[in-house]
């Protein structure tokens, strides 16, 4: 059965980035807010710039994925809206730039 919509986006990154551990990256890396998180995930994946806008609107689905703006309350359930965060990114049209 095919699903479509966002429940096949979010199946799709799943089968797409099984091997990255994207919690891990984020607490290595020390990030404590969403903020945090979208910069870091921005300057690794894009070339390109992204606009302010575009951050903007990136931080605020992060903050509404995980329900909180702070990394540690969101620890036991952050890979589904990191990977999210990570597929909004790639189809940004400045990443397909890069």
């Amino acid at each position: 059965e095919i699903s479509l919509g966002l429940v096949g986006s979010e199946m799709c990154i799943r089968d797409s980035t099984a091997g990255l551990n994207l919690t891990g990256i984020v607490t290595a890396a020390g990030l404590t807010s969403a903020e945090d998180v979208v910069d870091h995930f921005l300057a690794r994946l894009m070339t390109v710039p992204a606009k302010p806008a575009q951050r903007e609107v990136l931080i605020e689905v992060l903050r509404a994925e995980m329900g909180t703006d702070s990394i540690d309350d969101a620890l036991t359930y952050l890979e589904d809206p990191l990977r999210m965060l990570v597929f909004r990114i790639m189809s940004l049209p400045e990443y397909q730039l890069g």
